[in-house]
């Protein structure tokens, strides 16, 4: 898995689930799969668990990520294998930041959802009392057909995988969107320690609660913006570079960038 080289998969046949899924789908997303088998042949089981070029998801009864055989359920301390495979790219070919934002925003409610850690499924039972309400390990449920059925379930576990990547290509979206806003927030000047000036668009700026007042690009020009016009409304300003000041007295936006700064400076 650690090489250019795509591998071959192994996992369960009968009903699956969000984590082998999820697992499958990442590795997809990152040309690791050369072919997906899905058995509970005990031969051909043994076979992938001795073979390093086969990847083994779900089952084999061993976790040993040098093998690639990543099956949890011998061990109840382990997380489910969407998370035995987010580890195993982690360690090789993912940035922790992306790692880490991705378990976060998904994979560990995924895993502990199908391990039941702390009980969840009673806590979403308790949630969700009239049952209106479906989370996504339900939603990939939701995919199976008859389970005893191989061409079938087949078939709507790779409409499963496909459903699972593009989820995983938005969240990897707003994952780069949100490491790029870190990093135009890093690069920030200030201004008489309450103005922060941003090169480009900085989305996160307000939630970051250091700053009173902002200035970024905007489609007409340059805006001067507050966290809260309520407390701290902008002046009334009369400049020549100003396109316009809202009534609602939170943004200002200028011709340039130089003018923002200049009114920004007396504040």
């Amino acid at each position: 898995m650690y090489s250019e080289l795509a591998k071959k998969v192994v996992t369960h046949n009968g009903a699956f689930h969000a984590d082998e899924v999820f697992a499958i789908a990442l590795l997809c997303r990152f040309s690791y799969v050369s072919e997906i088998i899905r058995t509970r042949d005990n031969s051909v089981i043994e076979e992938a668990v001795n073979d390093q070029n086969t990847i083994v998801l779900d089952c084999g009864g061993q976790y040993d990520p040098l093998m690639m055989n990543f099956d949890h359920h011998q061990d109840l301390d382990l997380p489910a294998s969407n998370m035995l495979i987010l580890f195993a790219l982690k360690n090789h070919i993912l940035r922790d930041v992306y790692a880490d934002k991705l378990a976060k925003k998904l994979f560990l409610a995924i895993s502990d959802y199908d391990v039941n850690r702390n009980n969840i499924h009673g806590q979403w039972s308790e949630f969700n009392k009239g049952k209106n309400l479906m989370n996504i390990s339900q939603i990939i449920a939701s995919f199976n057909r008859n389970p005893s059925d191989d061409v079938l379930q087949m078939k709507y576990f790779e409409k499963a995988v496909k459903y699972a990547m593009q989820i995983i290509d938005n969240i990897s979206y707003q994952i780069d969107e949100e490491i790029k806003a870190e990093s135009i927030y890093d690069n920030k000047e200030v201004i008489n320690d309450c103005v922060a000036v941003f090169s480009e668009f900085c989305p996160i700026w307000k939630e970051k609660d250091e700053f009173i007042f902002a200035i970024q690009p905007n489609p007409q020009g340059w805006a001067l913006m507050t966290k809260d016009s309520s407390k701290y409304p902008l002046p009334t300003i009369e400049h020549e570079d100003l396109i316009f000041a809202h009534k609602g007295t939170f943004i200002a936006v200028f011709s340039s960038k130089e003018a923002a700064i200049e009114v920004a400076s007396t504040l």
